[in-house]
This record gives C-alpha cells, structure tokens and sequence, in this order.
C-alpha cells in the first residue's frame, strides 16, 4: 500500500511519462505555521523597505515614546495603588472638633471609629486589636475617642462601640463585643467583624470565635466521654 508522501517505483515511472500527476506533498502544522510566520516577515520587510529613512526614524520615535507612556502610566497607577494602601498604620485620637473632617467628611476613605472609655477591659482590648489590625490593614483609617467627648452622656453600658463611616454615612456599628468573643475577642475576630462592613477584604474565610468555640465545645465533649472533669485539669491529684 502506498503513503501519502511517498510513491511506488512504478508510479515514479508513470509519473515520468506523465500517466500519473505529482505526488502530494504531507505538510505538518509546523510547518505550515513556519510558513505563515515567514510570508508575514516578508510582507513586513517589504513595506518597511519601501519608507524613507525619515519615514523610519519617525515611525522608530512613535514606537518608542509610546511604550515609554504605557510604561509610565502603569508605573503612576502601581504607585499610586501602593500610597492609597499604605496611607496610615496606626489608631489615631481624634477630640470631638477633629470628628467631622476625620471621619464625617473623610471622603472616600473608610474609617472604623472606637468610642471608649479608660478603664473598661472590654475597651482596652478593642484599643490593642485596632492597633494590630492598622498596622495590618493600611488602607483603612482607625480612629478612636472618649466617648462622652464625641457623644456627651453617652452610657457606659454601650462600650465599646465601633462605628465604620464611609462618604459621610454610617455602613455598620458594633456595640459591645460579647457576641465576637467579649474578652477573648481576637484581632482575627474584629478583623472579621469589620470586614462584614466592606471597609476592607480580609484573608480570613469563616468566623474565628466560631471556629475556637467549636473547638472547646469538641474538647469538653471528648472529655465527658472519658468519664473526666474539667477541674482535673488543674489537679495534680
């Protein structure tokens, strides 16, 4: 059996007196891509053969100065992304006269504002997981105030309070912190808590209290399988 390509002694002879018409000639993909690539190469030498030497050194000029402006450009937009994702890094005071341009009137900033009171443990522990999370969080501005200063008789009963503005509105609030943890609460728990707002994305993919809550409720559960007490933990008895 013949192969494309290839042919019998006899129907070389056949050929040759012209009985039979010329073998097909197989052409591979890579081939014929070789061959559009060149024929491409070719018609663009061509039509660059045909410019003036000016008409090259122009046309060099206009390539050059506008890759030199996309490369500008996406230089200015990464710096700039950079700046806005780096503008603060830490829990600022603010007095109840700074509260209107530092969160009101912030503009597009996202800010997450702590109301507190000195000598409140739950307050205290808000302060400390601001300044993890505004170290960690940059782009996002962490403000906090006596809260009688911003609000005057404001209860105590209602510290702490978080309030997160942006454009002036308010986007969310956290009274109290029992239900993330109250004085076990986390910086992964506000983190995750703030992120529900929108004012920043957060790495973090389910509730953290949640995830150690199951976990101690797992644990004491295989503990009263082995007939053991919490309190013998603490026994050397």
């Amino acid at each position: 059996m013949a192969i494309r390509g290839q042919s019998t002694e006899w129907e070389d002879v056949q050929r040759k007196f012209g009985n039979l018409p010329e073998k097909e000639v197989e052409i591979t993909a890579e081939q014929f891509e070789a061959m559009l690539v060149e024929a491409a190469e070719k018609k663009q030498d061509e039509v660059m053969q045909k410019k003036t030497l000016d008409e090259l050194e122009e046309l060099e000029d206009e390539e050059d100065e506008a890759f030199l402006e996309k490369y500008r450009q996406q230089r200015i937009e990464q710096m700039k992304e950079a700046a806005k994702n780096d503008r603060y890094g830490t829990v600022e005071e603010i007095s109840r006269t700074d509260f209107k341009q530092e969160v009101s009137d912030a503009g597009d900033m996202w800010v997450v504002c702590h109301l507190y009171q000195d000598g409140i443990p739950e307050c205290q522990l808000v302060n400390r997981c601001m300044m993890q999370l505004a170290d960690k969080l940059r782009g996002t501005k962490f403000v906090k105030i006596i809260s009688t200063r911003c609000i005057p008789n404001y209860p105590d009963k209602n510290l702490p309070t978080i309030l997160i503005y942006h454009k002036g509105d308010v986007r969310g609030q956290i009274i109290g912190i029992g239900q993330i943890g109250g004085l076990k609460m986390t910086p992964d728990d506000l983190e995750w808590e703030l992120s529900k707002t929108g004012a920043f994305k957060t790495d973090i993919d389910e509730p953290p209290h949640k995830k150690s809550t199951f976990s101690m409720k797992r644990g004491a559960a295989a503990r009263a399988q082995r007939g053991e007490d919490d309190s013998d933990e603490d026994s050397d008895f």
